[in-house]
């Protein structure tokens, strides 16, 4: 719990890389699960709920770019010596 007030730049970029390889594993469920649906042709998993499926795609879209990419720009970018 002392890592959620912490303001140590070490400790906030641990709870950064967690955050978004939490958000990564969510956003590859989506994905699975898109795949899933779309393997083959007709309704498969989700019984027709094609909003459902729209959202799902959104989601995984949102999850991936925001979430995950974001995150993970700066300390890639920094192990890379890209930035200082």
């Amino acid at each position: 719990m002392n890592w959620f007030q912490s303001t140590n730049a070490k400790e906030i970029g641990t709870l950064y890389l967690i955050f978004a390889v939490f958000a990564g594993m969510i956003g590859t469920a989506f994905s699975v699960l898109i795949r899933l649906e779309l393997s083959s042709p007709g309704v498969q998993y989700l019984q027709g709920e094609h909003q459902l499926f729209n959202v799902i795609i959104t989601a995984h879209a949102f999850i991936m770019i925001f979430f995950m990419v974001t995150l993970l720009q700066q300390p890639i970018l920094y192990v890379l010596n890209l930035i200082k």
